[in-house]
């Protein structure tokens, strides 16, 4: 007799509360793995958080923040439990979603729009082509804010 292969988890990558309340009923018990900061899981106390979230099966300590022990954590996480998908919990968490969807052969946003999507100039300059862009870029000199307006050649 076979074991029975275990349902397939959807990794979280960083704690998002909000996002697992929006979700939680709409999930199967224990479908949700999240991989966040071993500093924010203790700064938040979130090590009994699984319990407030039927769909929350665990919180997984795993870098990702400056670190790509996370990739590690998951693969391992996909080797024990089959992985149906990878979500950025939070903003910050966006660039390490994807390289992990991608290390597992799943759909992401890709590294390009990951770093995209956390850098909010980038954004504007990848996003000017194709829609309305506002008047907003890097800054090379100090002005002070109560200025009128940017010094030619310069936006603000």
């Amino acid at each position: 007799m076979t074991a029975a292969r275990p349902e397939p988890a959807i990794v979280f990558v960083g704690y998002n509360a909000a996002f697992l309340r929006a979700i939680d009923e709409h999930l199967p018990r224990g479908a949700v793995v999240v991989l966040e900061e071993p500093d924010i899981i203790h700064k938040r106390d979130l090590a009994n958080a699984p319990a407030g979230f039927q769909c929350l099966d665990r919180i997984v300590t795993a870098k990702y923040h400056q670190s790509a022990e996370a990739l590690e954590t998951g693969i391992e996480l996909a080797g024990a439990r089959p992985v149906a998908a990878v979500v950025p919990g939070l903003e910050y968490a966006v660039p390490s979603a994807a390289a992990l969807a991608a290390k597992l052969g799943l759909p992401g946003a890709g590294e390009q729009a990951a770093l995209a999507l956390r850098d909010k100039i980038r954004l504007r300059e990848v996003s000017a082509a194709g829609a309305y862009a506002t008047r907003v870029g890097r800054r090379h000199t100090a002005r002070p804010t109560s200025s009128p307006s940017p010094p030619a050649g310069r936006w603000c």
